[in-house]
């Protein structure tokens, strides 16, 4: 999967989510990779917003579940 992928730890949990981000220029992609694991989701994608070097960037974004089998995928991660 291209883009900007992660695996991410909640504050309150010991189970990780998978998160994915592209620009909205991308949102073709970032559509076509949530039809594909849309089962694995809980909400649609949503739009977001950032400030980089002075300029407004827009992105789009989803979540999958928290699920036990990313564990395995999570052995050089550190948590904070």
């Amino acid at each position: 999967m291209l883009g900007d992928g992660c695996i991410v730890y909640s504050k309150t949990s010991i189970i990780p989510y998978f998160q994915f981000i592209q620009a909205l220029q991308k949102v073709n992609y970032l559509m076509f990779s949530f039809n594909y694991l849309s089962s694995l989701c809980e909400s649609l994608p949503k739009g977001q917003s950032s400030i980089r070097k002075g300029k407004i960037l827009f992105a789009i974004s989803f979540r999958t579940r928290s699920y036990p089998f990313l564990l395995k995928y999570t052995i050089f991660f550190i948590k904070k």
